[in-house]
C-alpha cells in the first residue's frame, strides 16, 4: 500500500512549475491553486510608487503644530490632480520636532505627507487619545447598488470567473464588487474553528460573526462574471451560499502616501509607565483608501500598530 502510494504522488503534478522562466500554477483535481499574491499592493504592483512634486513647505516651529500641518495638507488637498498621475502634490515638513496635539487626516486623494528626513523629521503625537497620529482616509460613503447570488457550485481558488443570477442587466464598464462567503455554522466547524481553546464556550468564531469578504474590480458578460485578481478561498455552496454586491464609492480616496519621516507617541503618562495604553496606538491608519503607500517611516512608542489598513483599504504598499 505504501508503494502505491508513494507511485501515486510522483505522478501527481507539482503545485507550481517554471517553464522558460515564466511560473506555471497547476491546478489540484478541483480546479484550485497555489496563491498568486504578485497583484498585492499600489496599483496591484504594475507601477513604481510615485514621486510627488512639492507643493507646500513647512518650516520647523515650536509648540503644537497640528493646525497649522493639517492647514497646509488642507491646502494641497485643494489643488487640481494631475490627470495623468492623480497627483496634486507633497506637503514637504522641514527638519525638527513637530508636536500635534491632534491627529494629521489627509481625506482627498494625490496628497502626500513627506519629511525632509526621515530620522530628522519626527512627529511626536500627544495626547491620551487610543487613536492614530495619521489618517489616510476617505468618506464612508459605499453605495450598494444590487445583490447577486453565485450560482455556481464550486469557485475554487485561483480562477477569476464565475456566474451570478442578476435582478438587473449588468453595466457593460468595470464596476467594483464585494464578495462573500457566508461564516456558517458548518463550514467554521469543518476548519476547527469554533473554538478557540483555553476551555472558555465564548472563545471562538461564531456564525455570521465574521464573513470572508473581497474587494474585487469586475467585468460582465451576460451573467458571467470576470474578476481583477482571484480569490483566496474557494467558494463552495456545501457551506451555503456565497453572493456578491456590486457598489459604488464615490468617496474613497487614492494615490496618497506618507514618507520620509518618524512618528513617535509621545505622552508624560507613557514616559512614566511604558504598560499604560492610554496614548497614541497606531501610528497611520489608512482606510476608504486605495492605491496608497507608506515608505520609509520609523515608528515608536505606539501601543498599537505601525501601519493598521483597514478593510476598506486596498492595494496598499508599506516598506
Amino acid at each position: 500500500m505504501a508503494f502505491v502510494a508513494v507511485i501515486a504522488m510522483a505522478q501527481a503534478p507539482a503545485p507550481i512549475t517554471v517553464k522558460k522562466g515564466q511560473i506555471e500554477y497547476n491546478a489540484d483535481s478541483r480546479g484550485n491553486t497555489v496563491l498568486d499574491f504578485s497583484q498585492c499592493g499600489y496599483r496591484q504592483s504594475d507601477a513604481a510608487l510615485p514621486d510627488a512634486d512639492v507643493a507646500v513647505f513647512v518650516s520647523h516651529a515650536p509648540g503644537d503644530q497640528s493646525a497649522r500641518i493639517q492647514r497646509a495638507i488642507d491646502y494641497v488637498s485643494s489643488l487640481k490632480a494631475d490627470p495623468v498621475t492623480g497627483l496634486r502634490g507633497a506637503v514637504l515638513l522641514d527638519k525638527g520636532a513637530f508636536m500635534l496635539s491632534e491627529p494629521l487626516r489627509i481625506s482627498a486623494s494625490g496628497v502626500v505627507l513627506r519629511g525632509a528626513s526621515k530620522s530628522g523629521t519626527v512627529l511626536f503625537k500627544q495626547g491620551v487619545d487610543r487613536g492614530a497620529a495619521v489618517y489616510v482616509e476617505g468618506k464612508h460613503d459605499r453605495q450598494i447598488l444590487d445583490t447577486l447570488r453565485i450560482t455556481d457550485a464550486y469557485v475554487p481558488v485561483g480562477k477569476k470567473t464565475f456566474s451570478v443570477s442578476a435582478s438587473q442587466t449588468l453595466p457593460a464598464e468595470a464596476f467594483g464588487l464585494l464578495v462573500v462567503r457566508p461564516s456558517t455554522k458548518e463550514w467554521i466547524a469543518s476548519i476547527g474553528c469554533s473554538q478557540f481553546g483555553g476551555n472558555l464556550g465564548y472563545w471562538g468564531w461564531k456564525p455570521g460573526e465574521m464573513d470572508v469578504q473581497w474587494d474585487r474590480c469586475a467585468t460582465a458578460k451576460g451573467n458571467t462574471l470576470t474578476i481583477d485578481v482571484p480569490l483566496t478561498v474557494a467558494l463552495d455552496k456545501q457551506w451555503g451560499d456565497a453572493y456578491a454586491l456590486r457598489y459604488v464609492w464615490p468617496g474613497r480616496i487614492s494615490n496618497c502616501g506618507v514618507e520620509n519621516l518618524t512618528i513617535i507617541s509621545d505622552t508624560p503618562e507613557w514616559k512614566a509607565n511604558k504598560q499604560t495604553e492610554d496614548h497614541c496606538w497606531d501610528g497611520i491608519h489608512i482606510d476608504a483608501a486605495q492605491d496608497c503607500w507608506v515608505r520609509m517611516v520609523d515608528f515608536r512608542g505606539l501601543a498599537g500598530s505601525a501601519v493598521i489598513v483597514q478593510s476598506g483599504a486596498q492595494q496598499v504598499t508599506v516598506e
